[in-house]
């Protein structure tokens, strides 16, 4: 339930499995409190907003109108990121933004500059790099020349059927395989040139499937440090 005494609010957009994850996350977190859920699907905002004492939307833009929350989760398909953070840091709030971050690099760079002129913080969720792993693996790399990374994913078909087209989920390695690129910027600087290609050469043709199953991702590094990835799915 919501605390009497929150000193932040939060509202979530987006109330499917990472929306509820992030809104019971923001529910215990001590001084805040969810005053609002919104949804497509009224009912599926209904129950975490009743759970967590807020109340449901089916209209994200009435919402940032209505609660004014200080903290806004962005847990919605990838195609609505961009319009829905960006609205969110113009109404006030810092925003709390799923990855991937946007399906293209001039929305991606849109939120950031939003951010810088409105003064409001946006904090992705690339989570892996907070681990404790994350950072005994930098301490053992500092100080130290790194000539080559690789990194590799194999998955299952994701179970998340908007993930099957390319134009809604934006891919494995947008979906998945950017959390094994920001470790590589966590633990190596940051990636100054990509070369990628893909195909679709086994799920081409399967019922509702729209995306590709197989990448090769090359990249280098500003430090000199070059590296790949390599990912499809596992067939079921």
């Amino acid at each position: 339930m919501a605390s009497s005494e929150a000193v932040l609010t939060a509202a979530i957009i987006g109330a499917g499995r990472r929306g509820k994850a992030h809104g019971a996350a923001a529910g215990a977190i001590p001084g805040m409190s969810v005053v609002a859920v919104s949804d497509v699907d009224e009912g599926r905002a209904r129950a975490p907003a009743e759970e967590l004492g807020g109340r449901p939307y089916i209209d994200w833009r009435k919402m940032l109108v209505e609660a004014r929350p200080d903290v806004v989760y962005v847990t919605s398909p990838p195609p609505l990121h961009a319009e829905q953070a960006i609205a969110a840091l113009e109404a006030g709030a810092h925003v709390v933004l799923e990855k991937p971050i946007a399906l293209t690099m001039a929305e991606a760079f849109a939120i950031g500059a939003a951010a810088q002129r409105l003064g409001r913080h946006v904090q992705v969720c690339q989570q892996h790099r907070y681990g404790t792993l994350a950072d005994r693996a930098r301490e053992a790399l500092a100080g130290r020349k790194v000539a080559l990374v690789h990194s590799w994913l194999y998955r299952q078909t994701p179970d998340i059927r908007g993930n099957w087209d390319r134009a809604w989920g934006g891919g494995h390695v947008v979906e998945w395989g950017i959390h094994h690129l920001d470790l590589c910027r966590y633990l190596i600087g940051e990636i100054e040139s990509v070369y990628a290609v893909y195909g679709e050469q086994v799920l081409g043709g399967r019922p509702d499937w729209k995306n590709w199953d197989g990448y090769s991702v090359s990249f280098r590094f500003s430090s000199g440090t070059v590296g790949s990835m390599a990912t499809t799915f596992r067939i079921d």
